[in-house]
């Protein structure tokens, strides 16, 4: 679509040109809430936790379903500047049919680097690998070895806003072909404890495709923070028995995540990415 097109290349240029403007991350840094990941791990020594519950129902041409999916991730920091990662995801389809899909859907294990902590007009920039493995279950057994790689840009334009890209490709192992997607976003500071974001995300494969999701985090303590969001899809043209349909799905997602710091004030890093 034009208008995507148009807001991708507006919010690149602003990526190139932002002003970063350090925040120190004595508050937990997650990847909660959103889609995309941000340029910076956990930190040296860090145990985190970052657990979701996601209720999404899905438009079909011919059967609606109804998908519950469960996530966890668990990051620790090797190093300042380098972190492991193991992500798993339980899922359950159910079609208006009657028809259930269900098992263990993700199970990924990788690592994230951050190659540059951005300063003046220059953006963080960070990478992530990650192994999808053939150990999930049930319906979504598969049998393979996946990677899915991203490309992480962050900038903090004040004290209270900040910027984020991400350019991923997803292979998924075999003969299969190579997907390109995008995330990018904005997070916005509301005050100590809550924060805010909106972003757009989608697929670069088969042209531009878009979603749109948004929502809050609540930080209870520094070490812990709450979130919530909802999203819509309208990558399809879906046509039912009531006509077309412009979403062609809507969810909603909450979550928890947890810090484990052993980290003194002293160690503590400029947080320059707002949620990230």
């Amino acid at each position: 679509m034009i208008y995507v097109r148009a807001f991708l290349l507006m919010m690149a240029s602003i990526l190139s040109v932002g002003s970063l403007q350090g925040q120190f991350a004595d508050d937990i840094r997650s990847g909660r809430p959103g889609q995309a990941a941000g340029a910076f791990g956990v930190g040296d020594q860090v145990l985190q936790f970052q657990l979701g519950a996601v209720y999404e129902n899905l438009i079909l041409p011919s059967d609606d379903a109804s998908i519950t999916n469960y996530t966890a991730v668990v990051r620790y920091g090797i190093t300042r500047h380098l972190e492991a990662g193991l992500a798993i995801g339980y899922r359950r389809n159910d079609f208006n049919s009657g028809q259930v899909l269900d098992g263990l859907s993700t199970f990924q294990a990788g690592l994230r680097y951050n190659l540059y902590e951005g300063s003046g007009a220059i953006p963080s920039i960070g990478v992530q690998a990650r192994a999808t493995l053939p150990f999930t279950t049930g319906d979504f057994e598969r049998d393979r070895v996946g990677v899915t790689s991203l490309l992480a840009l962050g900038s903090a334009m004040s004290d209270r806003t900040s910027l984020f890209l991400n350019l991923i490709a997803n292979y998924p192992g075999g003969d299969e072909r190579i997907n390109y997607s995008y995330a990018l976003g904005v997070g916005q500071s509301l005050s100590e404890r809550w924060s805010a974001y909106v972003e757009v995300y989608g697929s670069l494969s088969d042209g531009i495709t878009d979603a749109y999701n948004g929502g809050v985090a609540f930080l209870v303590s520094p070490d812990v923070q709450l979130d919530l969001s909802v999203g819509v899809t309208t990558d399809q043209d879906i046509t039912t028995i009531d006509g077309p349909r412009w979403i062609d799905s809507w969810f909603i997602d909450g979550g928890v995540s947890v810090r484990i710091d052993w980290r003194g004030d002293s160690e503590r890093r400029p947080n320059q990415e707002m949620g990230r």
